[in-house]
């Protein structure tokens, strides 16, 4: 992310040639950068755009724009694809302060092709 930092410090200091020209050897070069650009940019940004409330769109906006906040999203799989047969569940452990997870499955799960 100080990647992303760094970019939204420069970006306004350069001219609108060169900062289109940044964005495109950016773009060339470096996959990883594009891809935390895309999440905030596209993802992030245009969920908040889009459900919360307009209100709530007005008070981030700015901030969203000029990077002073940066999204993301996390996601996780609990097999090999996000299709279990089977149910989660969970009980918190007192003396570990920690969660511990059960998957009881109510048949063999494959490959997330289907082999």
């Amino acid at each position: 992310m100080r990647q992303i930092k760094r970019y939204a410090q420069v970006l306004p200091t350069l001219s609108s040639d060169l900062q289109l020209a940044l964005k495109h050897r950016i773009l060339q070069y470096d996959n990883s950068f594009t891809m935390r650009k895309y999440v905030h940019e596209v993802l992030f940004r245009e969920t908040i755009m889009a459900q919360g409330t307009p209100e709530q769109w007005a008070s981030w906006r700015d901030r969203i724009e000029t990077l002073q906040v940066i999204g993301s999203f996390a996601m996780t799989e609990l097999g090999n694809s996000s299709f279990l047969r089977g149910r989660l569940s969970s009980s918190f452990a007192l003396k570990k302060h920690n969660f511990i997870e059960y998957l009881h499955l109510s048949e063999r799960v494959g490959d997330a092709g289907g082999v």
